[in-house]
């Protein structure tokens, strides 16, 4: 029994360092063209506004602020990337949905880090807003493929 155990709680570790490890590894790939900028720029996006800000010492007093910019440019780039659907990230490749989810972990990390620590928060939305970077460069690539078609 005390054997299960110790396996189950070893290999959910070893599930969760691989999770994040993956997460962090396609947010670090870098692109050959960036289409993040152009997405954000053509659809009033934030997340780079966001990044730079984070940046500064005034970010501390504005976190809620930043997130619900993120929170925003989120829902919009989901939309973009699933489409109207009744599942709407049905038609996600796992990359995508990947990094959905650590998104929703990540805005828990910020809820709880809120709280205790201020860094832990920055830290957090930095982490989102690489994530939402990484759905608008999807985006870019998906409608320069569809122009070239």
């Amino acid at each position: 029994m005390i054997s299960s155990l110790v396996i189950l709680v070893l290999s959910l570790i070893l599930f969760a360092y691989w999770f994040r490890y993956s997460c962090l590894l396609i947010l670090r790939t870098a692109p050959a063209k960036d289409y993040a900028g152009q997405v954000a720029e053509a659809n009033q996006l934030n997340f780079r506004e966001v990044q730079r800000q984070l940046q500064t010492e005034e970010a501390g007093r504005r976190l809620d602020d930043l997130y619900e910019l993120l929170q925003r440019d989120y829902k919009f780039l989901s939309y973009l990337l699933s489409g109207p659907s009744r599942f709407p990230f049905r038609s996600l490749d796992i990359e995508q949905k990947t990094l959905a989810v650590d998104y929703a972990l990540v805005q828990v990390w910020y809820w709880i880090g809120r709280r205790f620590s201020l860094r832990q928060s920055r830290l957090a939305l930095e982490e989102m807003s690489s994530i939402l970077n990484h759905f608008a460069q999807t985006v870019g690539e998906r409608v320069e493929l569809l122009s070239r078609s």
